[in-house]
């Protein structure tokens, strides 16, 4: 072993390792890499009041202030703040993935890195201060790019995403909304041009009513949805910011159609129609008024204006029946009122007795959905046109004395419709000629006819010119008492009333019953049945007459207490195939 050799190499590492401690602890020692990196500046979203895109000599400048972010450059114009916030958050939450000090970049120029002077620079109004981000070329290794903030030594690496955030044209940054309204106030919609056009205004309770060309009740609901329509419809494309283009060629002079937004007699926002390109029918052109801006927008903004007023007129017949306490009907002498007594239903004319309160909350609760046909006239000379100077019925419908809506029908608009009209407003409209047939005609379609079992005490059955008795016995049992020896009866007899009287059926009035007495089934069937009741439900007697078994189901006429004139009803088949078996005369 050569120890000579030994000591000089140990001489040498210690005279290294000294140079070392001195150069990086010693007192003028360099400070470490990690010490060395300027941070990257970084800033609150809140406090930036202007972004300002410098490229060549292109500028794109906008500025915030109460109302949000507005374009200034190139163009005055409402600036889209989602993308413009987007940039700031993604700058804000940069992460470098490395930092090049001027150390570190030696002899190579800026232009080396693409922050020549024609590099895009984007410049931030931070709380008054400006910050300036210059954006150069792509790093060589990995999906990277150069980034200096002006005024800081070295040069960042930053991820290409935060190239994504940046607007490719000035139009990136424009906001694309067709008719801004957000925050707008308004209570009047307008549409106005070549085709006729008309006027709604909201009314104290916030609805739409038509005011033009006539007054009318609007459907509030399909005019918000136009609204809506609108106000989220986009801007396809930005054809011309210039207030000196030749509008006439573009349908704009004057326009095909206008959507106006107003309060009172200002108009807030409006939106011109023009033409639809020949190179592009997908799209319409629109114009601007407050920026004097040409656009194209979809197509479909400029077919909304020339809907035709009928589809903004409110189609439902009758309004909200609202503490509905009296009802009053007249069709040609039948004459019929109803009261509301608590939660009960009441006819007080022409023969007071107990009405059917599930029957009365149905109707009531179909009447809102009758719908008006069509719009016949809006200014009538003379009602006696459509049979309405002598109607051949007649509804009212009261909240005490006060009048919450009148109906009158007249004579029939061809084989399925109508005329009808309400009393407070002066139009005829046409409904469905089976609306106005479902609807009750005489105070007997109200009666309460369902009935309990035990409240039957006889039964006179006469079937094909035989008749037959059931009595019920003081214990409750029923037994044949005339027409045939008087046996006991099975306790089917009793099942079977108590399914008659709990039976729900559409009623309808018969002022002429030979129309089913002459037909040839109620000559076959020959079968009619009285029921004489207690009284205890309010009915005393019932009389029926099966007028025709179609299977499935079958017709009956019925007399309740002695009626005059019958209603028509329904019985399901299997009820009807029971009651001719139980109440036979055989």
């Amino acid at each position: 072993m050569n120890t000579r050799l030994t000591w000089l190499l140990l001489l040498i590492a210690s005279a290294l390792g000294g140079y070392i401690y001195l150069t990086d602890f010693g007192p003028g020692a360099r400070p470490p890499a990690a010490a060395r990196v300027t941070p990257f500046p970084r800033f609150e979203l809140t406090q930036v009041t202007a972004v300002e895109l410098v490229r060549s000599n292109t500028v794109i400048r906008v500025v915030r202030d109460e109302a949000g972010w507005r374009m200034q450059l190139p163009v005055a114009y409402p600036a889209q703040a989602p993308a413009i916030e987007s940039l700031l958050e993604s700058l804000s939450k940069a992460q470098p993935t490395r930092w090049l000090s001027d150390a570190d970049l030696g002899t190579n120029s800026l232009a080396s890195f693409g922050l020549e002077a024609a590099a895009l620079t984007v410049k931030l109004e931070v709380a008054g201060h400006p910050l300036l981000l210059q954006f150069g070329g792509p790093a060589p290794i990995g999906e990277q790019f150069y980034l200096k903030p002006v005024g800081t030594d070295g040069i960042f690496v930053m991820p290409n995403t935060l190239l994504a955030r940046l607007p490719r044209s000035a139009d990136y940054w424009r906001d694309r909304s067709l008719m801004p309204a957000e925050g707008v106030a308004y209570d009047r919609f307008e549409v106005r041009g070549k085709t006729p056009g008309f006027e709604a205004r909201k009314d104290a309770s916030g609805r739409w009513q038509l005011t033009k060309p006539l007054p009318a009740r609007a459907d509030s609901a399909r005019l918000e949805t136009v609204i809506h329509s609108l106000r989220t419809a986009r801007v396809s494309a930005f054809l011309s910011d210039s207030p000196n283009v030749d509008l006439e060629p573009l349908g704009l002079q004057p326009p095909e159609n206008e959507f106006i937004l107003g309060r009172g007699t200002n108009d807030l926002v409006r939106i011109q129609i023009g033409n639809i390109p020949a190179d592009a029918t997908n799209f319409v052109r629109v114009r601007l008024p407050a920026t004097t801006n040409l656009v194209l927008a979809p197509v479909a903004v400029g077919q909304l204006a020339r809907l035709a007023l009928s589809n903004f007129r409110d189609r439902q017949l009758l309004p909200a029946l609202t503490g509905l306490s009296r009802i009053e009907l007249r069709a040609g002498t039948n004459q019929a009122s109803l009261e509301a007594r608590g939660t009960n239903w009441t006819v007080v004319a022409p023969a007071e007795f107990p009405a059917d309160g599930d029957l009365v909350r149905h109707w009531l609760e179909q009447l809102p959905g009758i719908a008006i046909h069509e719009f016949v006239n809006d200014v009538v000379a003379d009602y006696a046109a459509y049979g309405l100077d002598k109607p051949v019925r007649e509804y009212r419908f009261l909240a005490g004395t006060n009048i919450l809506a009148q109906l009158q029908f007249g004579k029939t608009d061809g084989p399925e419709r109508i005329f009808v009209r309400r009393l407070d407003e002066p139009s005829v409209y046409s409904v469905g000629l089976g609306v106005f047939l479902q609807q009750p005609e005489a105070a007997s379609q109200f009666r309460d006819l369902r009935f309990a079992e035990s409240n039957v005490t006889k039964v006179a059955i006469t079937r094909l010119g035989k008749t037959r008795v059931l009595e019920r016995s003081a214990q409750g049992d029923w037994a044949a008492t005339a027409g045939a020896p008087p046996v006991s009866l099975s306790p089917a007899v009793a099942e079977t009333l108590h399914r008659l009287g709990s039976l729900q059926s559409v009623r309808y009035a018969v002022p002429d019953e030979s129309q089913f007495t002459r037909l040839p089934s109620y000559q076959r069937l020959g079968h009619e049945f009285t029921l004489t009741l207690n009284g205890a439900g309010g009915l005393h007697s019932l009389r029926f007459r099966l007028v025709a078994d179609l299977g499935a189901t079958a017709v009956a006429l019925v007399h309740a207490d002695g009626a005059a004139e019958p209603l028509r009803i329904e019985l399901p088949g299997p009820l009807a195939q029971d009651l001719q078996r139980e109440f036979t005369a055989q």
